[in-house]
């Protein structure tokens, strides 16, 4: 599976803190190299809360080349909703 993490993912692990390792366990978890091609996925993993103190969103786009992790980032939903709400 040949992944590729786009410029504004690579800032994001390290603003964050995230490590990639983590990330491409989210995928793994995904089979994100069986998913449709071209269709963008966002998933939230409650798996590192512990870790970093929140959720971690990722979202990626499988490509005939290989998959493209767009961001990824610490997730909190119920701050989100709010602002949404606001």
């Amino acid at each position: 599976m040949n992944i590729h993490f786009s410029r504004h993912a690579r800032q994001r692990l390290k603003l964050y803190g995230i490590s990639r390792n983590d990330i491409l366990e989210i995928l793994a978890i995904d089979k994100a190299d069986e998913q449709p091609l071209y269709v963008k996925r966002e998933l939230i993993s409650k798996d590192f809360v512990e870790k970093y103190g929140w959720s971690l969103l990722v979202a990626y786009i499988r490509e005939v080349r290989g998959i493209t992790v767009i961001t990824n980032f610490p997730y909190d939903q119920e701050t989100h909703y709010e602002d949404i709400l606001r």
